[in-house]
């Protein structure tokens, strides 16, 4: 008798801990959120190129972007135009995919197929003259980002910085996370910035790679990229923090690689 109890004893033990799992695993999944891909395609145009280019983006290439959109593999398409650039550097324009899902950043577009409505032999050469400019893909995932007032205006200039964490990847966030995701999302609540996202570089990966990370600076105009109220949005976010003791933890946690402007020159939304 007393093994019977001991035996039914465990094995109530045993679906109570089965029933808790349950409901931790069922919390887990109702608390995550989706995260945001970026598949970003650098681009080297050449100057006597760059209308044909447009053009092109504009009758061709946005088209059967937005029958990638309609097929549920992409979230939205964006082409950008980098600021600063000349027929010395890498390149010029950046063409950017975003997904709401790891598998959908797969690169098995049928483009001929997207591109039905024109001649074949014009999609082949189309497709190799797109291929000829690509000079370098990257895959990026969000990790954070401000929230977005209702009715916003939507921004037209992007301020890219680029980062090198100096020690744990968790360490860097973590900095830009509770120090500088406040100080941004109070700038977009002003009206002083559109928007403010960090992105973690997935592709290529390794150590070898100059930077690992990258913030987006979004601004409906030009002037607004040289925000001059930085230290009131500081104290707004941080009352009572020393200021010095915050950049200090910054400059320790990633170094700034390089900053570039990027123009939105057409997106499907």
């Amino acid at each position: 008798m007393k093994s019977s109890i001991i035996t039914i004893e465990k094995i109530s033990r045993l679906l109570l801990a089965s029933l808790m799992l349950n409901v931790i695993c069922m919390a887990g999944v109702s608390a995550q959120t989706t995260t945001v891909y970026a598949r970003v395609v650098l681009q080297k145009v050449a100057p006597e190129k760059v209308q044909e280019f447009l053009t092109e983006a504009r009758d061709i290439w946005k088209p059967a972007h937005r029958l990638r959109q309609q097929n549920g593999k992409i979230t939205n398409w964006a082409l950008y135009l980098v600021h600063f650039t000349g027929v010395n550097d890498e390149y010029n324009y950046a063409s950017v995919s975003y997904y709401n899902a790891w598998e959908k950043t797969e690169g098995n577009d049928n483009w001929a197929e997207l591109m039905k409505g024109l001649d074949p032999r014009r999609v082949d050469v189309i497709l190799a003259k797109t291929r000829s400019i690509n000079v370098r893909h990257a895959l990026y995932s969000r990790v954070d980002g401000t929230t977005t007032p209702p009715n916003a205006i939507p921004a037209k200039y992007f301020e890219v910085d680029y980062m090198k964490a100096k020690g744990a990847a968790a360490d860097y966030e973590k900095v830009e996370q509770d120090i500088w995701k406040p100080i941004h999302q109070t700038l977009v609540n002003d009206g002083n910035r559109a928007s403010w996202t960090l992105w973690r570089l997935e592709m290529p990966g390794g150590t070898g790679n100059a930077y690992d990370y990258a913030t987006a600076n979004a601004a409906v105009t030009y002037k607004q990229l040289l925000v001059e109220t930085y230290e009131d949005a500081f104290k707004k976010a941080h009352p009572g923090k020393n200021p010095q003791a915050v950049f200090d933890s910054t400059l320790k946690s990633r170094d700034l690689v390089k900053r570039e402007i990027w123009e939105l020159v057409d997106s499907l939304n």
